[in-house]
């Protein structure tokens, strides 16, 4: 019997093929909910409803077990930027962290604090960062970056509308603008910050025409 794959799922499985757009927007539901994996990227699934709603997966091993990370709907997330996701979670946990538990309390995620520290072993300089504004009952408002961070704080404070309610703000050092672009874009489709639209899943209708001509 031939060994499953680490996600979990069969070697031999017939629902495993390498995605492409056409096939994944033809995909019609059936009368149970099924599951498509992709080859190209290591633990990517798209999660089709009895519905028709169709939703990105990366399924990871932690502790033994393995963790299904929501990506996005297939309606706000393309095939190209779900598999750059899925290896942003898959990458995340070869070095064992638990990209689950981090999206559900990223506020006390230890990661961000061992990153200042390797900065400061490296004697490097951050050269960007990805920071989170949270209201007073740690409801995420807004996730944004720059490379000068606290004058981009000045900007939201006289600028944003929703400013008087931020209570905190974490600030996570990025070494380059690419790592960050990924980094921004995975925590925004997947931590649903109040104030930001672009690949904000629970705007779907508003992210839609937008992903392809502006950011928020």
């Amino acid at each position: 019997m031939p060994r499953p794959h680490l996600d979990g799922t069969p070697a031999a499985a017939p629902n495993r093929l390498k995605l492409n757009h056409s096939f994944v927007e033809k995909l019609k539901p059936k009368q149970h909910t099924f599951t498509v994996w992709d080859t190209k990227q290591r633990g990517l699934c798209l999660v089709v409803q009895t519905s028709g709603h169709k939703s990105w997966k990366a399924v990871y091993q932690h502790g033994g077990k393995p963790r299904w990370f929501h990506i996005g709907s297939f309606a706000v997330i393309g095939l190209a930027d779900a598999r750059r996701l899925a290896n942003n979670v898959m990458f995340a946990a070869a070095m064992g962290r638990d990209p689950i538990a981090e999206k559900r309390d990223p506020s006390h995620s230890p990661t961000i604090a061992n990153k200042w520290r390797s900065f400061e072993k490296l004697d490097i300089s951050p050269t960007c960062f990805l920071y989170r504004h949270y209201d007073a009952g740690g409801g995420l408002l807004y996730i944004g970056m720059s490379q000068y961070v606290l004058a981009r704080q000045t900007r939201h404070f006289k600028k944003s509308e929703w400013a008087n309610t931020i209570y905190q703000i974490i600030i996570e050092p990025f070494a380059s603008r690419d790592e960050l672009l990924e980094a921004e874009q995975l925590a925004i489709a997947t931590e649903f910050p109040k104030f930001n639209t672009i690949y904000n899943g629970r705007r779907q209708q508003i992210v839609a025409p937008l992903m392809t001509t502006s950011r928020t």
